[in-house]
């Protein structure tokens, strides 16, 4: 087992993965933004109104100033009423896939370099599949990609149970979180 390597491999995958909730928090927060300076927008010109500082400053007709307030109402709603719960739901769906994708990737890695992993009494090879894999690491990168698509397969609590029986240790810090965790990718999968 080439500890380097995996060490390696598993930084990179920190990496990606912190970058990814990185950018999701970039973009929540742009959300939250961008409603904000409609309300801003309509406080202010709100504002100038009442002061008069519009009439005078810009000498814009009442027409004009109705059609102003009308937009930026518009634009309020479709931001707090659609568009930020829907950014906010696929945010949710984006975070959860990235941490799935984050799991698998860990989990791929390890494999491949600690194959002894990937050994079972379950699993058998045939000569065919066998004379395939006259590369050293194809075999190994085969059974690692089988497994990994088994897994893909399992129910969350499946997934959790392998992990367990297979490295001892539990990807939730807490049992009552796996109900949390089920929820959270039965969601994800409605979408």
């Amino acid at each position: 087992m080439d500890k380097v390597a995996l060490k390696t491999r598993l930084n990179e995958i920190d990496l990606a993965y912190k970058a990814s909730c990185e950018a999701l928090r970039w973009l929540l927060t742009e959300t939250k933004s961008a409603v904000d300076n409609v309300d801003y927008g309509i406080t202010d010109l709100l504002g100038n109104v009442k002061g008069g500082t519009v009439f005078s400053s810009t000498q814009q007709s009442a027409g004009t100033l109705t059609q102003r307030i009308g937009s930026l109402a518009e634009q309020h709603k479709t931001l707090s009423t659609r568009a930020r719960p829907m950014l906010l739901e696929m945010a949710l769906n984006y975070r959860v896939a990235v941490y799935d994708a984050y799991i698998n990737d860990i989990l791929e890695a390890i494999l491949i370099h600690i194959p002894e992993k990937l050994k079972s009494g379950k699993k058998t090879l045939t000569n065919q599949e066998a004379l395939e894999f006259s590369e050293a690491g194809t075999l190994i990168e085969y059974l690692t990609n089988q497994q990994m698509v088994e897994f893909g397969y399992e129910s969350v609590k499946d997934q959790v149970q392998w992990i367990f029986n297979n490295f001892g240790f539990s990807i939730l810090p807490r049992n009552t979180d796996l109900p949390k965790l089920v929820e959270l990718m039965e969601r994800r999968n409605l979408f």
